[in-house]
């Protein structure tokens, strides 16, 4: 049935009588007790009327006993829940008929009035019939009213799951005082794993550090008796797993402001607490490490100190060559450790170039075991060596791959005991070198595998300090492999069983001879040369006009960039070596300064510096430098920059 267009409609009395006479006097009748009614012809017309709103039906028995398709009957049965039209039965005179009889039992809601009728019962049955009809009326609104609020209900149920199912958060409640029934969003499932139409209640084990909370003392438990939780930090203990999280609780209280159950809602922490702890690992081996270098560096400075000692007061010529010999090894020790450290910072932030060329990686490796030779020996270790008979051609920057091989080599010598084994074997096939370096030293344990390339990360044995070295070195193997497009893996059965480190790098079919490492001459002369040093560091500059005079240059110094202009002007030099970090005016400006006059178009410009990043070269190079050495400069890197300077004599 469909809804009318008010209340009008809805109070209608349909009639149903034998002929029109009796119709248009029942309309009078009814009308002037307020009730409107509809007459409706025949019982075509009826179903029709029947199908809007109506109070009741007034019909006549002999209509209804023509009614052979029982037409009213089937509309009755169709009606909705709320319905039960009122039926009036207008019975013909003298005693009840068949289609009386069968009028009571089909038709559920009617009432029969005999003919003839007094007009005030007629009025009063259908006034009765029609507050009955208003009542349904209501119920069908308030069937309808409260349909629509459900639909809104589930609605926004559907939409407060789907916000808490999209919250990164876990959040579980309870709908009783006693936490007997625990629901929890998406989030909650996943964080303490129990899948969809299983219980939460019992799963997990609340802990206060090494402490279990007991049941009752659980934030929710809590919360559902009446306590706020307010940001508490717990532990989840799922089957073998620990869940570190932070927890808020709130009651849920019914309209007496008393509680009947809680929401609490879990905030994971679990990684942030790991974070936390590699943040105070990676500090601890950063403290490490700086005492380490500190004790690093102090331990060349020693003797390097006590042989400057030991040279002021002494003069026999055997005693101080050894002496020199002494401070060059600390100094290159020093210089090394520096170079490892600005290696790694180059390297991480991808500021490193390979200088790729062709070469042989029999001739790499061999140079490699010469770099590790001293260290070996000192140990008294046995090194074997297995290369193939042919040259290995690759691409490849021979210096950083021979400090590849020779840090490893380092360490093993480093973490074999005396008189140990080392070997080192190279492998060809499927396009690929496999170098394997292995010893027989104390091993490494399985869970610090992945680990050993990590920075400052050193190997320790039984809790002992660890061997000397800045535990840099790993770290530059695996950066400077991985330049290289390669690979390199650690293994060992575990502590007291060996170690094994295995490098695998890419090999391109190439034409033509491998190129070999240029070998420098001993001693080489700068007589003619004419050399100007500015350095703010009296010492160092001292130094390296000392060293130019003994190699037969002719040198000056300044140290101040302001009087470099001056001391061109006076000494005439072919070269100037400039430190770029001066008073006053920087070596930059001062190239500058030098380029942008034509009277020192022929003089070489060195820039002399302890900035060596390529961002620094490039700096010097627009600048004006035609060099630039990084200090301290190395008496081959000198030589290289120097003697084709020297003129003809």
């Amino acid at each position: 049935m469909k809804p009318g267009s008010g209340t009008q409609a809805e109070d209608r009395l349909l009639l149903l009588v034998p002929t029109s006479r009796d119709a248009q006097l029942s309309e009078q009748i009814l009308g002037r007790a307020g009730v409107t009614c509809t007459t409706c012809p025949g019982l075509e017309r009826l179903s029709a009327e029947l199908d809007r709103d109506v109070a009741a039906l007034l019909i006549a028995e002999e209509i209804y006993a023509v009614d052979h398709s029982g037409l009213l009957a089937a509309w009755l049965a169709r009606q909705e829940p709320w319905s039960d039209l009122p039926i009036i039965l207008l019975a013909r005179p003298g005693s009840d008929s068949e289609t009386l009889t069968r009028a009571v039992e089909q038709l559920s809601n009617v009432t029969v009035i005999d003919r003839p009728t007094r007009i005030a019962t007629l009025v009063s049955v259908v006034r009765s019939a029609i507050r009955t009809r208003r009542r349904q009326y209501q119920l069908r609104e308030h069937l309808v009213l409260r349909e629509r609020t459900e639909t809104q209900l589930r609605e926004t149920v559907e939409e407060v799951r789907t916000l808490l199912d999209t919250l990164p958060i876990g959040v579980v409640m309870t709908s009783d005082t006693e936490t007997s029934h625990i629901t929890g969003n998406a989030r909650a499932h996943a964080l303490l794993r129990v899948r969809t139409g299983e219980k939460f209640d019992g799963r997990v084990r609340v802990f206060d550090g090494d402490t279990e909370v007991p049941f009752e003392r659980h934030p929710l438990t809590r919360a559902a008796r009446g306590e706020n939780v307010v940001a508490e930090h717990v532990d989840l203990r799922i089957d073998d797993s620990v869940i570190h999280a932070m927890v808020w609780a709130t009651p849920l209280r019914n309209l007496r402001g008393e509680p009947r159950g809680a929401l609490a809602a879990i905030l994971d922490l679990t990684e942030q607490r790991r974070a936390e702890l590699a943040l105070r690992e990676s500090d601890r081996r950063k403290d490490e490490f700086l005492a380490i270098l500190a004790h690093e560096l102090r331990n060349p400075l020693a003797p390097v100190r006590t042989a400057l000692d030991i040279l002021k007061r002494e003069t026999q010529p055997g005693t101080r060559q050894n002496l020199h010999e002494i401070i060059e090894r600390q100094v290159e020790t020093m210089v090394r450790l520096v170079n490892d450290l600005l290696d790694v910072s180059r390297i991480a932030r991808g500021t490193t170039d390979l200088d790729e060329q062709i070469v042989d990686l029999r001739q790499i490796v061999r140079s490699a075991i010469e770099i590790s030779q001293p260290l070996i020996a000192a140990g008294r270790h046995r090194l074997s060596t297995q290369l193939p008979p042919d040259p290995v051609r690759m691409r490849a920057d021979p210096l950083r791959l021979a400090q590849v091989f020779a840090n490893l080599l380092n360490n093993a010598a480093k973490y074999t005991p005396v008189a140990g084994e080392i070997a080192i074997r190279v492998d060809i096939a499927d396009r690929q070198a496999r170098i394997v370096i292995e010893d027989d030293g104390i091993g490494i344990a399985k869970e610090m595998l992945t680990e050993v390339f990590d920075m400052f990360r050193q190997i320790r044995e039984g809790g002992q300090k660890p061997s000397s070295g800045l535990g840099i070195g790993l770290t530059l193997v695996k950066r400077l492999v991985e330049q290289h497009q390669g690979s390199v893996v650690a293994e060992s059965d575990g502590i007291g069983c060996g170690s094994r480190f295995i490098v695998h790098l890419p090999l391109t079919p190439i034409d033509g001879s491998s190129k070999t490492f240029p070998q420098s001459e001993s001693a080489f002369s700068l007589r003619g040369l004419r050399v100007l040093v500015a350095d703010d560091n009296e010492d160092a500059a001292a130094v390296l006009r000392q060293l130019i005079q003994m190699l037969g240059g002719v040198c000056g110094v300044v140290n101040d960039g302001e009087e470099v202009l001056d001391a061109l002007r006076a000494d005439k030099p072919s070269v100037a070596i400039l430190d770029i970090g001066m008073p006053h005016l920087d070596g930059y400006t001062v190239a500058r300064r030098i380029r942008a006059l034509p009277e020192f178009d022929d003089v070489v410009l060195v820039a002399l510096t302890g900035w060596g990043q390529d961002e620094d070269k490039r700096r010097s190079r627009e600048a004006g430098f035609d060099f630039h050495l990084v200090k301290p400069a190395a008496y081959d890197a000198l030589k290289a920059v120097l003697a084709p300077l020297v003129p003809a004599p």
